[in-house]
């Protein structure tokens, strides 16, 4: 569980067991989560978020199990987190990362391996160690696969 502190419990609202949660981040927001993780005595205790609202940088809590104003005052100074995992960004590769992978066309088979891509023209082209010269484009890629140093085209490279 990757456990992300997002605040502590501020104080009751109200008389219906709401708790008032000052945020440090906004990762709440971003999350919108089914649960929130108090830490009640060192131990980190789960509970399903009914319903929230924001107040300002702070969000209003109505947690279950937390209905009354004598559950939701043992809640007070209470760590918050939740389980949050950032969307993993794939990075992105540039032309010159073909470098050194194998061009290989669905209906030619190897074309030969890219020693040069050239980004200076109109049309960003790739020089293999053959003396061919291919234009390039992202659609005319099927897949990249660095693990066999291989460049699938559609219609040059499978």
């Amino acid at each position: 569980m990757n456990l992300v502190p997002i605040g502590y419990i501020r104080k009751l609202h109200g008389t219906t067991g709401e708790v008032q949660c000052q945020l440090d981040n906004d990762l709440f927001f971003e999350a919108d989560p089914d649960f929130v993780i108090l830490e009640l005595d060192t131990i980190p205790v789960p509970f399903r978020v009914l319903d929230w609202r924001s107040k300002g940088n702070d969000v209003l809590l109505q947690l279950k199990g937390v209905d009354t104003e004598q559950a939701a005052n043992r809640l007070v100074g209470a760590r918050t987190s939740i389980e949050y995992a950032a969307e993993e960004k794939t990075p992105s590769l540039t032309w010159q990362d073909l470098t050194g992978l194998r061009v290989v066309d669905e209906d030619q088979g190897d074309l030969g391996r890219v020693e040069h891509v050239d980004e200076t023209t109109a049309n960003t082209l790739l020089f293999l160690d053959n003396g061919r010269i291919l234009p390039i484009h992202e659609d005319f890629i099927i897949t990249i696969d660095d693990t066999t140093l291989t460049t699938h085209y559609t219609y040059l490279i499978q």
